[in-house]
């Protein structure tokens, strides 16, 4: 009878350590692992994780690129299907009868083409320049463990605990995993003879609703929406990832800069080789579709939210709710601290210039802030932060006041 109690605590305890270690890891490094291994497993993500390479407390192992022929061939034909996928429902939305569909069935077919055309912009571009990714990534792994290691050493440790970007890797690991089956998956099965679904329109109906055909399509969703949401998962992450730690690294420079700044100095010209990093990664190209898509997305989620939340499936309504979470935490722990970024390195620059020492005056005038550009557009700062916030708000309220005087009129 000893024996067995024993056996189940021992049994207990290792399930929950396991739970906890996949679900709630204490690092936020585990997160991350754990969604590249998991997008690696279902071949959405061109990437692996090699545990065992500058093993530290912080650190467990590196991003790779895939190399099986096999897992490129697979990827490919995912992203170029969510491209003919993509080609179907932007003609879908053109042509279709807006006058005969319920404000709910507009949302969703304009939220699906939104969303599934960011996505699929992201998964080319990640795919094409899956070497650069791998290498940013693991330049933002070693200055994390650099950093983390040198306030050990030097004194004036504090963890950081990056509670925003935490939170947010870890509620995107389950999201990634139960989003295109709860979700996804639920949406199509209520709504299969929807016109923004090719099958309803292109295949026989009679093989289309046979349960052969059914399963077959279902299995062709689920594997398009996996692909887009570990791309774009993958996007926020790293994006969060750079934005979160870069600010923090400028903070703890600021409060240490005062006494020794030639030595602080070469760690800020450091992060001004970060940021090109980032410059070349994602400001180019990912960030002003990124941040389109994401306005728009937020948009027709709090119209869908606003309007038809009594009548949507739990299945539904609980990926609307998650899809609302993870856009609000990206803009906070993301768009927000790249604008935070610009502030703070600005402020870093005037205590420099402040020195009595004439060659670090000199040096600092050859210091530039950290910016975090647009495209070619604008780079992010405080003003262009409450700007889009205050643009979501305004594109909300326009659509809801059009529908609400739309649909009067029409009947």
């Amino acid at each position: 009878m000893l024996k067995a109690r024993r056996l189940s605590r021992i049994v207990e305890t290792k399930s929950s350590s396991l739970f906890r270690s996949i679900f709630l890891p204490h690092e936020w490094t585990k997160s991350f692992k754990n969604l590249i291994n998991a997008g690696n497993f279902i071949v959405a993500l061109p990437f692996s994780w090699v545990p065992g390479w500058r093993i530290s407390q912080y650190t467990s192992g590196r991003l790779k690129s895939v190399e099986k022929t096999w897992r490129i061939i697979f990827i490919t034909f995912f992203i170029s299907c969510s491209t003919l996928d993509l080609f179907y429902r932007g003609h879908y939305s053109i042509y279709c009868d807006y006058s005969s569909m319920e404000n709910k069935e507009i949302m969703e077919t304009n939220l699906d083409l939104i969303s599934r055309l960011g996505c699929t912009i992201l998964s080319w571009d990640i795919f094409q320049r899956r070497d650069k990714h791998v290498a940013f990534v693991n330049h933002l792994l070693i200055s994390y463990e650099r950093f983390e290691t040198r306030k050990r050493n030097f004194g004036g440790y504090e963890r950081q605990r990056n509670p925003g970007m935490y939170l947010y890797l870890v509620i995107a690991f389950p999201t990634s995993v139960i989003f295109p089956v709860v979700g996804s998956l639920g949406a199509y099965l209520q709504a299969r003879n929807s016109g923004r679904f090719w099958g309803s329109r292109l295949i026989p109906p009679r093989i289309y609703n046979s349960y052969p055909g059914i399963v077959c399509y279902s299995l062709y969703e689920l594997c398009i929406v996996y692909s887009n949401v570990y791309n774009l998962l993958f996007f926020s992450a790293i994006a969060i990832m750079y934005a979160t730690l870069t600010v923090n690294y400028v903070r703890d420079l600021i409060s240490r800069v005062r006494f020794t700044p030639g030595k602080y100095i070469r760690s800020y010209q450091g992060l001004q080789i970060l940021n090109a990093y980032n410059l070349e990664i994602l400001s180019k190209y990912m960030w002003p579709s990124a941040q389109n898509i994401i306005l728009l997305c937020h948009v027709c989620i709090n119209v869908i939210l606003v309007l038809t939340h009594k009548s949507l499936p739990w299945g539904i309504f609980g990926m609307m709710l998650a899809g609302f979470i993870m856009i609000s935490l990206f803009e906070h722990n993301c768009i927000k601290k790249n604008a935070q970024l610009y502030e703070e390195s600005k402020r870093l620059i005037e205590i420099v210039s402040i020195t009595k020492n004439c060659r670090q005056m000199k040096v600092a005038k050859s210091l530039q802030p950290l910016k975090v550009y647009m495209g070619s557009f604008y780079f992010f700062k405080m003003r262009t932060f409450m700007t889009y916030l205050a643009t979501v708000v305004d594109y909300t309220i326009t659509v809801l006041v059009t529908i609400r005087f739309y649909r009067p009129a029409r009947r």
